[in-house]
């Protein structure tokens, strides 16, 4: 397979990724246990299962092609220009987005959930009172994943020799285990387990602050870095996702176990609950990057114009798509509406204003090379 269709099916899967958020950020509003600023009248456990699904996997799987994609440009274009496209396309987007989109999704968060007018928050926008303590909001992901390429800089500068020698031995070690891939997965598993406890949440915490939360920062890293070593295998990586029908087939019945867990948890407590909660979102984890990277190498490789725009406009998307969700799932909070029709309502609204803003307002703008490169 060529080096173009392995990239269709995997930045398609990053792009999916991104796009996925504005589902989980849309349902947050309709869940009974999920905190968020607005809350709809009608609501149902359904939401609590799907937001706790998505959030074990989708910025895991984000993640490790992050890694992957990262191994490619600092391979093509060396440590020099790789940190200058990640200060580019990561760093200056997410200070752009916390100096320009966190004010809008704290004005929305502020007038729904503290009923304090918007003319008030515009002002202390204004007065730049609204900085003080303002969180990252949607947009922690960036700030994580701009430490994590520093860190990764820093240790393939820190000891050249040692790294690549540990490199190939893990290269080794996974290439070893192609026939029994649910030997990796529980290996991998594992480690990210021991991360997931450390948070004491039993699930894969977010943290919008700006002081580094150290245990889902190094989760993060090595989903990051088994991405980045992914890609050393090229086209043969593929072999270790040759099951994905039976990964993904596993992860519904774990999912619900775990969703289980969870709720069990988090009523109850005990380091017993962390650990099998820990461990079983960990596997579920691992078990649909294995599953999803499969799924998309099978169907996304070839290139597709509708998938190649929606993977374009999937950060500007990402990117701005918070202020307008709260708003949405503010303004349809107090209808007296089946929750169901207005989760939809809600997602049809926003995609399809998010991406008309994108075609028309960015497509063709050097906006959209800041983000995407040029293409």
């Amino acid at each position: 397979m060529s080096t173009s269709s392995r990239l269709h099916s995997l930045d398609a899967l990053r792009s999916t990724m991104m796009l996925l958020c504005v589902i989980f950020h849309s349902a947050l509003a309709y869940a009974v246990y999920a905190p968020f600023p607005v809350k709809d009248i009608q609501r149902s456990p359904g939401y609590d299962y799907m937001l706790v699904s998505l959030l074990t996997f989708g910025m895991p799987v984000f993640f490790v092609m992050a890694g992957l994609f990262s191994h490619l440009v600092y391979q093509k274009r060396g440590a020099k220009a790789f940190l200058q496209d990640r200060l580019k396309r990561i760093l200056l987007p997410f200070l752009a987005g916390w100096l320009l989109i966190c004010p809008l999704v704290q004005i929305v968060c502020n007038y729904y959930s503290g009923h304090i007018p918007v003319a008030q928050s515009l002002a202390s926008w204004y007065n730049l009172s609204i900085y003080q303590n303002l969180p990252t909001h949607h947009l922690w992901f960036l700030y994580y994943l701009f430490q994590i390429c520093l860190l990764m800089l820093l240790i393939l500068f820190w000891s050249p020799a040692l790294l690549r020698r540990l490199y190939q031995q893990i290269l080794q070690l996974i290439t070893q285990q192609e026939k029994n891939t649910i030997w990796l997965i529980f290996a991998l598993a594992i480690l990210s387990a021991g991360f997931i406890v450390l948070m004491q949440q039993g699930t894969i915490a977010t943290d919008n602050t700006f002081i580094p939360n150290v245990p889902l920062l190094l989760l993060y890293t090595g989903y990051f870095g088994f991405g980045f070593l992914l890609y050393s295998l090229g086209n043969s990586m593929y072999y270790l996702f040759r099951q994905w029908k039976l990964w993904l087939i596993l992860s519904f019945p774990i999912s619900i176990v775990y969703f289980l867990l969870v709720i069990t948890f988090h009523l109850t407590g005990g380091i017993w609950l962390l650990l099998a909660t820990s461990g079983f979102c960990a596997l579920l984890s691992w078990l649909m990057i294995f599953g999803l990277i499969g799924l998309f190498h099978k169907y996304f490789s070839a290139d597709n114009k509708i998938m190649g725009f929606l993977s374009q406009a999937s950060y500007w998307v990402y990117l701005i798509h918070f202020p307008l969700v709260i708003w949405v799932a503010g303004y349809q909070s107090t209808l007296d509406i089946f929750h169901l029709v207005k989760y939809i309502v809600s997602l049809f609204f926003s995609v399809t204003v998010l991406l008309l803003s994108y075609k028309y307002l960015v497509q063709y703008t050097p906006i959209r090379w800041l983000l995407n490169g040029r293409k």
